[in-house]
This record gives structure tokens, C-alpha cells and sequence, in this order.
């Protein structure tokens, strides 16, 4: 029994001499690209039992630095780290140097491509058809200092009308982070044809293609609540007497009424994919989706229900 032990001792102390301590050599400084400062980032390793320098290589010492900024480590705080994550045989560090500077990698993000990216951005969100667009490019801004590597790179209109002074946001991001926010405003013009009236109108009229013309215009001196397409406008109702030549605004004409009052109609009623229908009067009229009034013919009872076309209004019961 004696000479078993006697063996598995002198088994075991052979086999630690077959296997060198691990080494590390500190380098002087450290550029790293990631969100993580490994140990082989900051260090060369070797020796250990085989392949345990590279199994120690990958153990996270710590985050890296915000870009712009540099961290020291020291040999005493990476031997504390390693004893953290469980590296318990021998750790022999070179005497020199004593610490390590760690820089985060960086790359510069000109100014010039952010406005490209804004400029194309909002050329994708301009709609006026038949219209002349300029855009007028603004000051570029200054260079980004982002981490290294492909950014990705996000924005959003600030303006319902995409005209005159249009402020665009371009955020930056690397590795799913946000790095930076940067407004930049472009000077818009559009000119581009806008209805008029061809002959005075009389409320109530109908309005149709031939009754309206186009006159080019600079859109953004032209109010928003002005009509500024033609299609728009076919099919609505002046609601107000208006003179030849002028521009509709919202405020002045209105859907027609599909469903005219005292006519007989089908109320559809529908609870769930059950669906009723009977006969109802309107009592009042109205457009399309509008609520009215109807009374059943049967009952006399009144009822709201939403216009669906001249001949049709409906309940929907959840």
C-alpha cells in the first residue's frame, strides 16, 4: 500500500514538472475593438498544462473604455481577476512593464456622410408630384468619434410638410449602443402646380375635374390648410361660395352626403360572423363612415348606425 502511495506521489510531482507555469507578458498598451477587454487583448500567455493559454486568453477582464478614453491595468489588478474567474495554478507575470494602457478603437465618422445619409433620407419622404424639389444642402457638421467597426445609422423627420426649413435627426449606433444624435436642418423649395378654382362656385356644388385648373406655386408660401392636389378635391362639396381663380382650403368644402334623408335603406347589423339585415329610414344624411340617425320600419325605434353607401348603413355589436 505504502509503495501505491509512494508511486501516485511521485506520479503526480512528474506530472507538474511536465507542465511549465503560465506566463504573461503585459503589453505597453492595448487597442480594443470590442465591448470586452479579453486577457489575450492586453497580453501575450504562455506555458500551462496544453491549451490552458488559450482557454485563459479569452477570460474578460473588464469593459473596455468609452471612446476617447484610456484605462490602465495593473499586474496586481489582473491577478485579482483571474483568482475572480477561477484561475487558481501559478500565474507568473513578466516584471516589466508593470501595467497596461488600454484605448478603445475609434474611427472617424465624417460630417459629410451623415449629411448624405439625411439628405437621402428625406429625398425618400418627399412626395409632391409633378413638382420641382430643391434641397438646399446645410453646414456640414463636425466628425464623429465612434467605436471601430460599421455603424449603423437611423433618422427621423421632424416636419409634417417636408418645406422650407426641414430638421432631420440621424442617430448613430455601434454594436446596438447609441453613440450620437445629431440634428441637421435642410432648406427645402418645392414649386409645383396647385388647384384653383376655374369659375366661381356655389356652395353645395359638386365639385369636378373641369372646375378646377393649376397654377404653379412655391409650396411653402402656400398655407397647409390649402388643397395642394387635384385628385384631392374631385367628388367633395363646397361648403362655401367661392371666386374663380382662388385656392380651396379644407375649411370650405366637406364629403357629400351618399345617404340622403327620409331614404329607405338596409341596416346590416353584425354581432361576431352572425349578420342581421332589415329595412330602416334615415333620419338624417351624411357621408361616408359617418354616425346617423335611422328609425326601424317595423319597430319605430331609433337607432345610430354608420353610413357604408347610399343604400347601406351598419351596427357592429363586439
Amino acid at each position: 500500500m505504502k509503495l501505491i502511495l509512494a508511486f501516485i506521489i511521485a506520479w503526480a510531482a512528474a506530472a507538474g514538472a511536465e507542465n511549465p507555469p503560465l506566463k504573461v507578458v503585459l503589453k505597453e498598451r492595448a487597442r480594443i475593438s470590442g465591448d470586452w477587454v479579453a486577457l489575450a487583448d492586453v497580453a501575450d500567455i504562455s506555458g500551462g498544462a496544453e491549451g490552458r493559454a488559450t482557454e485563459i486568453s479569452a477570460l474578460k477582464l473588464g469593459h473596455t473604455p468609452l471612446p476617447g478614453n484610456d484605462k490602465e491595468m495593473t499586474v496586481a489588478q489582473i491577478e485579482d481577476r483571474l483568482r475572480e474567474l477561477g484561475v487558481t495554478e501559478p500565474v507568473e507575470f513578466a516584471p516589466a512593464p508593470p501595467a497596461v494602457v488600454v484605448t478603445a478603437a475609434v474611427r472617424p465618422l465624417p460630417g459629410s456622410e451623415l449629411v448624405s445619409f439625411a439628405r437621402a433620407f428625406l429625398e425618400s419622404r418627399i412626395d409632391y408630384p409633378g413638382g420641382k424639389v430643391e434641397i438646399e444642402d446645410p453646414k456640414t457638421p463636425r466628425t464623429l468619434t465612434i467605436p471601430d467597426g460599421e455603424p449603423e445609422m437611423r433618422a427621423e423627420v421632424g416636419s409634417r410638410r417636408m418645406l422650407g426649413l426641414v430638421p432631420v435627426a440621424v442617430e448613430v449606433y455601434s454594436r446596438g449602443r447609441k453613440e450620437a444624435r445629431v440634428i441637421i436642418s435642410f432648406r427645402v423649395r418645392v414649386i409645383a402646380p396647385v388647384p384653383v378654382t376655374a369659375r366661381a362656385m356655389d356652395s353645395g356644388e359638386i365639385i369636378a375635374a373641369s372646375d378646377l385648373e393649376e397654377r404653379e406655386r412655391e409650396l411653402s408660401l402656400v398655407p397647409e390648410s390649402v388643397f395642394v392636389r387635384k385628385d384631392e378635391l374631385i367628388g367633395l362639396k363646397v361648403g362655401r361660395a367661392l371666386p374663380a381663380g382662388s385656392f380651396i382650403r379644407k375649411e370650405a368644402v366637406e364629403r357629400p352626403d351618399l345617404l340622403k334623408k327620409g331614404s329607405q335603406v338596409v341596416l346590416r347589423a353584425r354581432v361576431g360572423s352572425v349578420e342581421a339585415r332589415t329595412s330602416v329610414q334615415a333620419k338624417d344624411g351624411g357621408a361616408a363612415g359617418e354616425m346617423v340617425s335611422v328609425v326601424n320600419v317595423a319597430s319605430r325605434k331609433t337607432i345610430k348606425a354608420r353610413v357604408v353607401d347610399e343604400e347601406t348603413v351598419e351596427v357592429v355589436i363586439p
